[in-house]
């Protein structure tokens, strides 16, 4: 997995044009993006292995993603 460098500048041309960020704390932010993109299928591995199991997390993660997107859709308007 990795960051694609079209998200990466979409971030940063959100940060300093809509939300008038400085360079340095938009830079700032998206380094904090990619750490937890990066640093999320870990924690997910985690609780996966160690503590709910396997099935039961791939469960509960697709109705957690689901709700989400359901409510994101009603939010906009879909």
């Amino acid at each position: 997995m990795y960051v694609s460098t079209f998200a990466a500048a979409i971030l940063i041309i959100y940060l300093t044009g809509q939300l008038r960020f400085s360079d340095s704390r938009a830079t700032a932010i998206y380094h904090m993006f990619v750490f937890v993109a990066y640093f999320s299928p870990l924690f997910g591995a985690i609780l996966a292995d160690g503590h709910i199991g396997k099935y039961r997390y791939f469960a509960s993660a697709h109705c957690a993603m689901k709700t989400a997107s359901t409510w994101l859709e009603y939010k906009c308007g879909l």
